[in-house]
């Protein structure tokens, strides 16, 4: 690569004559009309510029401005001034703001030519010098770091007390230097691995050795021990490697754990619990008795709080479960929402008495929004020649038939908690859905509907609001006014409500009105801004007979209005949020 040069003249003759002298010379060569536009390239250019010709005399700005400028902005640029013949007076202040050289003008090229050439040399040894000191410092530091920052700590050790410590090592044990060197290997040793050690010195401390040490906070790391036979002052000694595996140790019981237990309840997981049938399986063990067990609602509790509360739900049924068997007894999640435990010697009897104690447990249990409920099935072995997979299946078939069975009433509590934990949590009171499902049986008759429209209006009206169970407590019970964030939350307990209707048979036939109950007459409402008769029959009736209410219910966030008045308002939003033919029905109710 050729060598660059700056040439700074305002004098154009004298910038295109030395441009073509040091061109032949194989320099390449930028030129600057004036000190700024001479900046100007410098700039653009400054890591490939090795020396600026720069003249002291132009206009807009004077060379020794200039040269102070390019030596505190780039130093390693050399600078040489080209000044007035005997302005020797310039020449050394040019010289004292960090010039390289001057040469008098008319400018002799040979003279100019050998400036140069002293000026690009001493660059040379510069950037040798500096590269030097870079690789010095470099191999300083990597030696320091592979002394003092090593991962590995290195011991001398002689008739079992350390007679070295190297600073990695006391890191690594959490000492100074000071408090180890001297001291017997033993005492920082956990009591338990004392023998290991023992043993691996009798054998000469050769090979590799897992030992367990314990640190100044008498905590327990693991050590990898790696050592070779040395002469040390005299005495036959053992230069010993310490390499901290505790990590390693760790990750390894996790992945140990992991590989028999399930990550979410922290259960033993499917695999363990068939190895410990096989275990178990024995005459001494018996009757062995097996629980099947099937947590219920837990689509519904995803549905409505999403998965986070499902895995709640699962983690609350393991607690409940453990708190009602013994240590001994295998308790494993076996799938899903199912979970299995195995216990031995434990007979017909006994085993249905843990169920009655998880069913208790379940009961009590009061940090979820609704009751956990868990069908169980169980059987019990009391043969040696009976198959236990054949009680396990027995035990499975027999939890089925049980959640069968009771399927309807098992949705039906659930759906019972959950309008218990709504009127607890917000402003919904029992009451409130008392009145509109009178309301509803009434309006129902004087329009005419079926039986079985009046019975689904009934259940829409008990149930319109059950969505916001999955809303938060403080926005619920909020008295003032909504933020518009807040209130995009309680929008969207009609989609709850549809999610958790559409996950009962028993209710699932109200969910398109529970869904739309907040859809308006204009098309303004929510959640998909339905418009007219597009909006189900039910949700028209339930918008009209819910607002209702309200207006003539006491609020925290508001008093409650005498029947005129909310007539008014009945009347003033028929035909906008109400559908005007039914707001008219409604009245004549009222009105009777």
């Amino acid at each position: 690569m050729k060598n660059k040069i700056l040439i700074i003249d305002d004098e154009k003759m004298i910038r295109e004559g030395l441009k073509k002298l040091l061109v032949l010379d194989d320099y390449e060569v930028l030129l600057g009309e004036d000190g700024i536009h001479g900046l100007e390239v410098l700039e653009k250019e400054q890591e490939s510029i090795q020396v600026v010709i720069l003249d002291v005399k132009m206009p807009r700005m004077d060379g020794m401005e200039v040269l102070q400028i390019i030596k505190k902005n780039y130093p390693g640029i050399e600078v040489i001034i080209s000044t007035g013949h005997g302005a020797i007076e310039t020449a050394i202040q040019a010289l004292r703001f960090g010039a390289f050289d001057y040469t008098n003008k008319p400018i002799e090229y040979d003279e100019l030519a050998l400036i140069i050439l002293r000026a690009l040399d001493k660059q040379k040894v510069v950037k040798e010098k500096r590269e030097a000191q870079m690789a010095l410092r470099l191999s300083e530091e990597k030696y320091r770091t592979v002394v003092e920052q090593a991962n590995d700590g290195i011991a001398i050790i002689s008739q079992e007390i350390f007679e070295y410590v190297s600073p990695p090592l006391a890191r690594i044990l959490n000492y100074q230097v000071s408090e180890l060197e001297g001291d017997l290997v033993v005492n920082n040793i956990c009591p338990t691995n004392i023998p290991l050690f023992k043993d691996y010195v009798e054998r000469g401390l050769t090979g590799k050795s897992e030992i367990v040490f314990l640190n100044g906070k008498k905590e327990k790391i693991y050590i990898e021990l790696s050592s070779g036979c040395i002469e040390y002052r005299g005495q036959e000694a053992y230069l010993v490697m310490f390499r901290d595996i505790t990590e390693r140790k760790q990750s390894e019981e996790k992945i140990r754990y992991l590989s028999f237990h399930d990550a979410l309840t922290g259960l033993y997981n499917r695999a363990y619990f068939e190895e410990e049938m096989q275990r178990l399986d024995t005459k001494r063990q018996l009757p062995i008795s097996i629980i099947m067990g099937d947590v219920n609602g837990l689509k519904l509790s995803n549905d409505a709080f999403g998965h986070y509360t499902g895995d709640e739900l699962l983690k609350a049924a393991a607690e409940c479960i453990k708190k009602s068997c013994r240590k001994e007894d295998i308790i494993s999640r076996w799938g899903g929402d199912e979970f299995v435990i195995l216990l031995p010697t434990v007979t017909e009897k006994n085993v249905q008495r843990v169920c009655e104690r998880i069913l208790d447990e379940c009961e009590k249990y009061d940090k979820l929004p609704f009751k956990i409920s868990i069908s169980l099935g169980e059987a019990t072995k009391v043969d040696e020649s009976q198959d236990l997979r054949d009680v396990l299946k027995a035990a499975e078939d027999k939890m089925y038939k049980n959640k069968l069975m009771s399927g309807k009433s098992i949705r039906n509590s659930i759906i019972t908690s959950l309008k218990t934990t709504l009127y607890e949590n917000s402003f919904e009171t029992e009451e409130h859905s008392g009145r509109m499902v009178q309301l509803c049986k009434d309006f129902g008759e004087l329009l005419g509907l079926p039986k079985s429209k009046i019975e689904e209006l009934v259940v829409l009206a008990a149930l319109h609001d059950i969505g916001k169970v999955a809303i938060s407590d403080e926005i619920l019970s909020k008295p003032g006014k909504l933020t518009s964030e807040e209130m995009e939350q309680v929008k969207k307990h009609c989609e709850i409500g549809y999610r958790i209707a559409k996950s009962c048979p028993e209710i699932s036939h109200v969910a398109e009105g529970i869904l739309s109950h907040h859809e308006r007459w204009d098309g303004n409402g929510y959640p998909h801004k339905l418009k007219g008769e597009k909006i189900p029959y039910e949700s028209r009736i339930i918008s009209i007979i819910d607002s209702y209410d309200v207006m003539i219910s006491d609020r925290p966030y508001k008093n409650r209005m005498n029947q005129e008045d909310a007539i008014k308002e009945l009347k003033r939003c028929a035909g906008a949020q109400f559908d005007a033919y039914l707001v008219d029905k409604f009245i004549f109710l009222l009105n009777q």
